[in-house]
């Protein structure tokens, strides 16, 4: 994917999910009416569920995972209404054609993705579990860029599968062309959490924050999805300017 540009985005529809809850926010609403009347529009089989039946088979182990509920995640929908969502447990991200239902294009990563990926302009961008962030064309599924969020290159079994110790949550909030996401378990393990902030076209690094356990005795944090209200950054109760990564409790 050498050579995209960062195009202007289409015209927003009230129909446009762009991330996971809609927005940075996670607002979970958009201004939209829905008829009385609703009815399916259409369908597609994206993975055939397992029919193992041992109690101790991996896929049922996976179904314990409190993070990755299912075979797929809930959608986005943007760019020109194309629907994007992720296999968790297979690593996969699927684009749809919302008219047609055909697959457009599906790109395999190192790891689970447990949430749906962001559409900015013409780029879907998402963390993995494999340690790494990835930005693919949202056109054709083409890698523009991937970046090494993990401390390092090291890996446990969880839920049956090998992944980082710093894994990175799928739903990636994009703020004036800026991606932020963090990496990590808990602040209190493994060099603690480490929180970035990339140009979205180039991945090149803005700011880097790292959250230890606080030598005070006070509570530490768990990683969990980030959260901005257009000004600042959220992991948690911990704050971050979005410019500078400068953090306040």
């Amino acid at each position: 994917a050498f050579g995209v540009k960062l195009v202007n985005p289409p015209p927003k529809t009230v129909s446009d999910w762009p991330c996971f809850r809609h927005d940075a926010r996670r607002g979970n609403r958009i201004d939209s009416m829905v008829a009385s009347d609703a009815k399916l529009l259409w369908t597609a089989k994206i993975v055939e569920k397992s029919k193992a039946g041992m109690s101790n088979s991996l896929p049922e182990d996976w179904t314990t995972n409190p993070i990755v509920t299912g075979p797929l995640t809930a959608p986005t929908v943007a760019f020109d209404g194309t629907v994007f969502m992720a296999l968790p447990d297979r690593h996969q991200i699927i684009a749809l054609n919302n008219q047609t239902r055909e697959t457009l294009w599906r790109y395999i990563a190192g790891g689970r993705i447990d949430t749906p990926p962001t559409i900015h302009r013409n780029l879907c961008l998402f963390g993995c579990h494999d340690g790494w962030v990835y930005c693919l064309n949202a056109k054709d599924g083409k890698l523009i860029w991937r970046f090494h969020a993990a401390l390092e290159e090291r890996r446990i079994l969880v839920y049956g599968q090998l992944e980082s110790v710093w894994p990175v949550f799928g739903s990636v909030p994009v703020i004036n062309d800026i991606v932020y996401f963090s990496a990590g378990r808990s602040s209190c393990s493994d060099k603690g959490i480490v929180v970035y902030a990339l140009e979205i076209l180039t991945g090149n690094l803005l700011w880097k924050k790292s959250i230890f356990l606080p030598k005070d005795g006070h509570h530490g944090h768990v990683n969990d999805l980030l959260v901005s209200d257009g000004a600042h950054l959220y992991l948690g109760d911990q704050q971050f300017d979005l410019k500078t990564g400068a953090t306040q409790n």
